[in-house]
């Protein structure tokens, strides 16, 4: 089993929290930055993703929608699709100890690599 940790400086906002529409999406753009800045592209078909909030606690809903905009910045990089028949998705959260910042860690667990090393890669 073949291990890939990805660890971002921030957590998700709370999906209950209502932002203009533009925050949002640079927001969107951000976290495809950070994870493709953070991980290589692997596109893998098969994968178990386990997502780990370090900050306030939330509850099991707003955890889950929380990760939506990282979730979607590994589609297309780290993992080819994220249907549920693709990926296997669990949610852990944790306040942090003692002088530790709020942080996400994404874990990603799969069985066969197809990495893209460049663009020709996907021409053929």
């Amino acid at each position: 089993m073949n291990q890939l940790i990805i660890e971002l400086p921030f957590v998700g906002p709370s999906p209950n929290k209502r932002v203009h529409w533009a925050v949002n999406a640079k927001y969107v753009r951000n976290c495809k930055w950070w994870v493709r800045s953070k991980s290589p592209r692997l596109l893998l078909p098969k994968a178990r993703i386990t997502y780990l909030r370090v900050g306030r606690k939330m509850d099991a809903d707003n955890l889950g929608m929380s990760f939506k905009a990282i979730q979607d910045g590994l589609k297309g990089w780290v993992i080819q699709d994220d249907s549920p028949d693709e990926i296997e998705v669990t949610y852990a959260q944790r306040k942090p100890e003692k002088g530790e910042r709020p942080h996400s860690v994404i874990t990603v667990e799969y069985d066969i690599v197809h990495r893209v090393d460049s663009c020709s890669d996907l021409d053929g």
